[in-house]
Order: C-alpha cells, then structure tokens, then sequence
C-alpha cells in the first residue's frame, strides 16, 4: 500500500517588524513566504485558517508547483540519468 504524501502545513514567522505566513512546498528547499504583512501572530492565524488565507496558500503551492514542473532549466530534469 502506498504512502499518502501530505503538504507540510503553512506556519508563520516574524520576518523584520511584521508576521508572515510561510508556506513550504514539497520538492523545494526554501519555503514561500507571502506577500501579506500582519502586524499580531493573533491576526496572521485568523487569516491563515480563513477561507481567504486557506485559498491563497493551496493557489500558491499550485502556482509553484506549476513553475517548477514547466521550467526546463529546473534542476532535477538537468541531472544526468544514473547507470
């Protein structure tokens, strides 16, 4: 049976003077950190589990996941095949 692979969940930061939300994403090493900036930890966690905050990060591991699978010069599709 195989293995279900689950996103690991969206967590927030204190980047500079302001929280953000930070989304990691499977087969990248550095996470997404996103645009909003909130000014309480309280405040950037009602809007990650919102259905607003909840659409943004499954839009954005989409949207990367998208680049990474269309980009040619990705790393791993340049890797030489092993013998």
């Amino acid at each position: 049976m195989q293995k279900e692979r689950h996103h690991s969940r969206a967590y927030l930061g204190e980047v500079g003077t302001a929280w953000r939300v930070i989304v990691p994403i499977r087969g990248r090493l550095t996470p997404v950190v996103l645009a909003e900036r909130f000014q309480s930890k309280t405040a950037a966690l009602d809007w990650l589990y919102s259905a607003q905050g909840e659409a943004t990060v499954s839009s954005e591991r989409r949207r990367v996941r998208q680049v990474t699978v269309n980009n040619p010069a990705h790393p791993l599709e340049t890797l030489p095949a092993l013998s």
